[in-house]
């Protein structure tokens, strides 16, 4: 602790910039030689005797007689950038919370470093550094534990429309990770990177006192029980419990994801360096600039090369590139690096042929006058209302038919248009056409969800009153109405589902090969769609206006 002790001469980058090079050295022999006073002392052998050459710049030891520099031993050693430079990059690093990008901070500094890979290198060199501190870190008293997953993102080649090229983001399962976070309420924080947040549960017991008291949520926490004290809390029914609660390390997710918008993508092969800067950040938030500028000075001075040095030269001289190190199933530290694509094309054929799972249905079978309805199964609404679990959860596109469709769309006044030809399952006519990334989430609000939920609810409320045809009742009531018309679904439709990928195109070339006269919002403009439109801004007007307000969603948030 003795390198932490004491203010910073100077510690924002206006001040550094007003240090001459001479004024710089000076300040980093501070904190260099912090244990003997700012005399210069041998990192060999640890004598406090040695000798100073004439030019200032080079020493040795009188027991071991080594020579050694101001950087020897240290995260600076083999440096090319003067002293002054140097403590701008620590000062530019410092000076924002959440951190600084290297861009940015070279944009700064461009008078003084031309190359945007070293303020990169000497970024991750600080990381080095915070991390080693992190690992000599021991938990304590009251702590918070918890997990927060990071998504992959892979940019696919683009799909080529008439019209424009759509790109569809989507998450990666194989680039996910998930950070686990302890942090000790008024102290220091650790945090391991895993594919799973109960993995990292042996190294956290490792590095907590068997007296402190853990507090997590609902997740796979019971193992640490063997160890010390634990208290929960359940999410899905309480904020926080007088005994249990999670703030603290829930707002330091908060931190990663400010660090996620300002670093963009730390996802990869540095994210256990960036979770490093994460804790740090979290442990070192009582003091001010002052202390947080000599904290990071003195972190850096911990003895040992930095395993950063000389990054580019070694990719260069043929090395490969830094790997992530995550905790696996067993609790052991392990390098990971995201597959390529080569990797992922490989495995998913893999996983398939082990599965016997059919091939996923391509955008161009949905751009195929022929084949865009093959891969269809069909559900009556009464069997899924029955188990809406026989319905999967994956993405894909699906299909309301109506047995009583042909005469509901005429009582709304639609005409069939030649170009779209009717789409038929047996005596059952489809009316409208969704896409989701849950199939059986988005069948569920149009069958048994509200009106609110579902414009497919809204416009078959709208043409029974228009029409008033009397099957749903009244409709004087919210509860009452909504009941009737999931009672008059049950009989009176089938779902037709597809599971695919690229739901949203697909659903976008259906609705250019078939009839569905409910999708208004999808299509252009035409008579009928508007005509609907204003029937269902009336029927609102008229008829939802006058009922009870749906209850709320979401629970109060409760405040201490």
């Amino acid at each position: 602790m003795a390198l932490l002790q004491g203010p910073a001469h100077a510690a924002t980058p206006t001040e550094v910039a007003e240090l001459s090079e001479d004024e710089a050295r000076a300040l980093f022999r501070r904190y260099r030689f912090a244990e003997n006073g700012g005399d210069p002392c041998c990192n060999h052998c640890g004598s406090p005797a040695a000798w100073t050459y004439r030019d200032g710049n080079l020493y040795k030891c009188k027991q071991c007689l080594r020579q050694f520099t101001l950087t020897t031993n240290t995260p600076f050693a083999y440096r090319k950038l003067p002293f002054k430079t140097i403590l701008l990059i620590l000062a530019q690093f410092n000076v924002a919370y959440q951190g600084r990008s290297a861009l940015e901070i070279r944009r700064d500094l461009r008078a003084k470093v031309k190359n945007y890979k070293t303020i990169f290198v000497w970024l991750h060199k600080i990381r080095c550094a915070m991390q080693a501190f992190e690992r000599r870190t021991i938990l304590r008293e009251e702590i918070e534990i918890d997990g927060k997953e990071l998504k992959g993102y892979i940019r696919p080649k683009n799909v080529r429309d008439e019209k424009d090229h759509y790109r569809f983001p989507y998450g990666a399962p194989d680039r996910t990770l998930r950070v686990t976070l302890a942090r000790q309420r008024g102290g220091p924080a650790r945090a391991w990177v895993a594919k799973q947040e109960h993995h990292p549960i042996p190294p956290f017991i490792d590095v907590v006192d068997p007296n402190a008291v853990v507090f997590a949520d609902g997740g796979h926490w019971g193992q640490i029980r063997e160890h010390c004290a634990l208290k929960r809390v359940i999410h899905d029914h309480h904020f926080y419990t007088p005994e249990a609660c999670t703030n603290w390390a829930e707002s330091g997710f908060r931190v990663l994801e400010g660090m996620r918008m300002i670093y963009r993508r730390i996802l990869g092969n540095y994210l256990d360096l960036y979770t490093a800067q994460l804790t740090w950040r979290l442990s070192h938030t009582g003091g001010g600039p002052d202390d947080s500028f000599a904290a990071l000075l003195g972190t850096m001075m911990t003895p040992g090369r930095s395993p950063m040095a000389g990054y580019f030269l070694k990719k260069k001289a043929g090395g490969s590139k830094r790997r992530c190190e995550i905790i696996n199933q067993d609790g052991e530290p392990i390098e990971w690096s995201p597959p390529n694509a080569e990797e992922r094309r490989r495995a998913r054929k893999e996983a398939k042929r082990a599965s016997g799972e059919a091939e996923t249905p391509r955008v161009a079978d949905a751009r195929s006058a022929k084949r865009w309805r093959d891969g269809f199964e069909f559900m009556s609404a009464s069997e899924f209302m029955d188990d809406p679990k026989r319905m999967p959860l994956s993405p894909g596109v699906y299909g309301l038919f109506l047995r009583s469709g042909e005469r509901l769309f005429n009582l709304a006044g639609y005409f069939p248009d030649p170009q779209l030809p009717a789409w038929d399952y047996g005596v059952w006519r489809n009316g409208y056409v969704g896409e989701g990334y849950s199939l059986r989430e988005r069948v569920t609000g149009h069958l048994l969800g509200s009106i609110g939920d579902s414009p497919f609810r809204q416009s078959v409320f709208a043409i029974h009153w228009v029409a008033g045809t009397g099957e749903l009742g009244d409709l004087k009531s919210r509860e009452a109405s909504e009941a009737a018309l999931s009672e008059w679904l049950r009989g009176e439709v089938v779902i037709g589902y597809k599971v695919c990928g690229y739901h949203k195109t697909v659903e976008k070339e259906m609705l250019k090969r078939t009839a569905a006269p409910l999708n208004i919002r999808d299509r252009d403009p035409s008579p009928f769609s508007r005509l609907l439109s204003s029937l269902r801004q009336r029927f609102r007007e008229a008829v939802v206006a006058a009922w009870e307000p749906p209850p709320p969603t979401n629970r109060p948030r409760q405040r201490r």
